[in-house]
């Protein structure tokens, strides 16, 4: 599978839905992120909270990130249709290792995205360009 290169942002993945982003794309981007997330913590099984905007693409995306964590390893807790804030919150109360949120934010009905927590602390810069290589 071929991915977009620029998808992958300063502060999220970000894509037209159907060109750039589809449930492939979400699941691969939940592989590397569960994998990265396992490494980090060396042999626990991470858990990792996941939550959607109500985006009519947002349910597909999120079945194929929630495929592609669980082929990682890691325990899924599905938030159902939530705001971002919420899945961050999320990853408090659940004690989670992670947090992931689909969603397109601000963006034109066309878009949605991945934003993403580790740790309790923002995936950003690098760490978001590292998932393409992971």
């Amino acid at each position: 599978m071929q991915i977009p290169e620029h998808i992958f942002r300063e502060y999220d993945i970000r894509g037209v839905v159907g060109e750039d982003l589809d449930a492939g794309v979400a699941e691969a981007v939940g592989r590397a992120y569960g994998s990265e997330l396992s490494a980090r913590l060396a042999g626990s099984t991470p858990r990792v909270v996941v939550g959607a905007d109500n985006r009519p693409s947002s349910p597909v995306l999120r079945s194929g990130l929630v495929r592609g964590l669980r082929s990682a390893g890691c325990d899924v807790v599905q938030l159902g249709t939530v705001p971002t804030p919420v899945a961050y919150f999320s990853e408090y109360e659940f004690a989670a290792d992670g947090a992931v949120q689909i969603t397109g934010s601000h963006n034109p009905p066309e878009y949605n995205g991945i934003k993403m927590t580790m740790g309790r602390g923002s995936v950003y810069g690098e760490a978001v360009q590292g998932l393409l290589r992971r």
